[in-house]
């Protein structure tokens, strides 16, 4: 089930979301503190959006190529890409993608600590 946030800019269908000041917006970096994927209408600016968070099963857009179990992030655009281990995840891959595939993703939040 998802949870509602007011969009504060306009965000694609099915890509990362993260917090901002007032709403939500798209995730522009690895490092940033993700929060989920947005649902498949898409919004506007100002607009109630769907977010799906730990736990759910959703479609997210491929920013680059990654397999089946990959754990992914953010890349500039919100599409998800393999994650390293400096990156904040915000997904494990169901299906093998490349860039531009619509695939099923696991939300599962973790982030990367630094001291």
């Amino acid at each position: 089930m998802p949870y509602s946030f007011t969009a504060t800019t306009d965000i694609q269908a099915s890509t990362i979301v993260k917090f901002d000041e007032d709403g939500i917006t798209t995730a522009q970096a690895k490092s940033d503190n993700l929060i989920g994927i947005a649902g498949t209408l898409g919004y506007c600016e100002g607009d109630t959006a769907d977010v799906y968070m730990t736990g759910e099963r959703v479609e997210v857009v491929a920013g680059g190529a990654f397999s089946k179990g990959d754990m992914l992030t953010s890349d500039a655009q919100g599409k998800a890409v393999k994650a390293d281990n400096t990156s904040n995840i915000v997904a494990i891959a169901l299906d093998d993608a490349v860039e531009g595939d619509i695939v099923n993703v696991i939300v599962n939040i973790q982030r990367i600590v630094s001291e």
